[in-house]
């Protein structure tokens, strides 16, 4: 299912291609606002959705939406958390008309929906030729008033049965460990336990749902693939267009946040079966900004590169080193993560993390020079431009840049914005917006 993000897979490949799908010809109905974007349309439904649309062909005949909104569980009370986790589930197993979610799939239609900490989620997939139906099961969706019982209980079930398996995936525990450790264990992002969805009321949690799912204005479409533009634009028009708009129970504007811990902080858990150790450092971002996203990119590229040569010279042989961007707070910019992991043998775990943390101080105290950056540019440049032409790529880059409230305008493209990355950029963030001095320290062993 579509679950991914522009954070996680590609984080800062802001691109374009030179195809234009809105024009000065580009017709619509009179109850739609357009305005004009080089490589997509933005258009505004009567009432209030925003939807983007861009025109790939990339799969032929392949249709991808994502509809996001700002504010998610994070917003509900504690003592009600469980109840509203597991309301949008119950929702799409309850139906729409009489078509249960088994029916999605013998129709190859994939419908999803999540809600997280602080924004909420629809996914779907379908042919160019039943997009209307996946529309239709998202009006119903938002039009929905209750839940059967049967469904409920069976969400509350499922729910149960996965928390019970939860306590054994290693997986599982190692990225809530991770999740721990970096938010000071914040009460919203615990793991559901078993007793507490024994206890999720039905009526609750139908009234958090409707609070959730309720005025599509708050809502942002993307829609992209291979589609026909005249028949999409009526499509969209007839079942997003036609969600009533009502007004949202939840105040979304000021939700708990988690903060970075204030010291240093080791942890160790263990992993049975496992030859060797999954370590992470995990270091704090400052005022981190759209603008200086490619910078980031590049500075990972860059991390990866230093430390596995200097690990080599230091163990003479070569340590998996991965550097990625986290943050636990999208859409918002309160906790921005930079991760360094690797795997060793569990002997070596410390030794490698003291050399990494010396040669991200050196690095951050000296910064780099310009011809170290015009290469980190020619070989990110040479190797990610394969993202230019993915579907999800553009799916979750327009729906994150929209969710998160940056100006579209300035969407240049990978390369141009890679390219356009300047030495001072970089070397702020080095010097001044990555902490040396505060991390966590996360390391499993057999």
């Amino acid at each position: 299912m579509i679950i991914l993000n522009i954070l996680g897979i590609c984080l800062f490949c802001f691109a374009s291609v030179s195809n234009v799908y809105c024009n000065e010809n580009s017709t619509v109905k009179e109850d739609l606002t357009v305005s004009e974007k080089k490589t997509f349309s933005v258009i505004t439904l009567k009432n209030g959705m925003k939807v983007i649309l861009k025109k790939t062909d990339f799969d032929s005949g392949q249709v991808f939406i994502r509809i996001t909104a700002i504010g998610g569980f994070a917003s509900i009370a504690l003592e009600k958390l469980v109840s509203g986790v597991i309301s949008t589930q119950a929702a799409l197993e309850s139906g729409f008309e009489g078509i249960t979610a088994d029916k999605f799939y013998a129709d190859e239609i994939e419908l999803s929906i999540e809600l997280l900490p602080y924004h909420r989620r629809i996914d779907g997939f379908s042919t160019a030729s039943d997009f209307n139906k996946l529309l239709n099961y998202i009006n119903q969706y938002f039009k929905k008033q209750t839940f059967t019982e049967t469904a409920f209980n069976a969400v509350k079930k499922t729910f149960a049965n996965q928390s019970m398996i939860s306590k054994y995936d290693q997986e599982q525990a190692y990225q809530q460990a991770f999740l721990d450790i970096n938010t000071q264990n914040f009460a919203w992002m615990q793991p559901l336990e078993v007793k507490d969805i024994q206890k999720a009321d039905s009526k609750l949690s139908q009234d958090i749902f409707r609070g959730f799912f309720c005025d599509p204005a708050e809502f942002i479409a993307v829609v992209v693939g291979d589609f026909d533009d005249k028949t999409i634009i009526q499509e969209i028009e007839k079942y997003l267009g036609s969600i009533p708009k009502k007004e949202s129970t939840f105040n979304f504007s000021k939700p708990p946040i988690p903060a970075f811990p204030q010291k240093n902080i080791t942890k160790e858990i263990i992993h049975t079966g496992q030859k060797n150790s999954l370590a992470r450092l995990t270091f704090p971002l400052f005022c981190i900004n759209s603008d200086l996203y490619p910078a980031i990119t590049l500075i990972m590229d860059l991390l990866d590169r230093r430390l596995s040569e200097k690990l080599k010279q230091l163990f003479n042989e070569d340590q998996r080193i991965e550097s990625f961007y986290e943050n636990p707070t999208f859409p918002h910019l309160d906790l921005p993560l930079l991760v360094i992991q690797f795997r060793s043998e569990t002997y070596l775990v410390h030794k490698i993390q003291s050399a990494i943390l010396c040669e991200v101080k050196k690095l951050c105290e000296e910064g780099i020079t310009q011809s170290a950056l015009d290469h980190l540019k020619k070989e990110f440049l040479r190797k990610d431009a394969f993202w230019l032409y993915d579907n999800i790529f553009w799916l979750t880059l327009l729906s994150d840049y929209q969710t998160m409230q940056w100006q579209m305008d300035d969407t240049t493209g990978t390369l141009e914005q890679i390219s356009q990355v300047t030495l001072d950029q970089v070397n702020k963030i080095l010097k001044e917006l990555l902490s040396k001095t505060n991390h966590t320290f996360l390391y499993s062993h057999p």
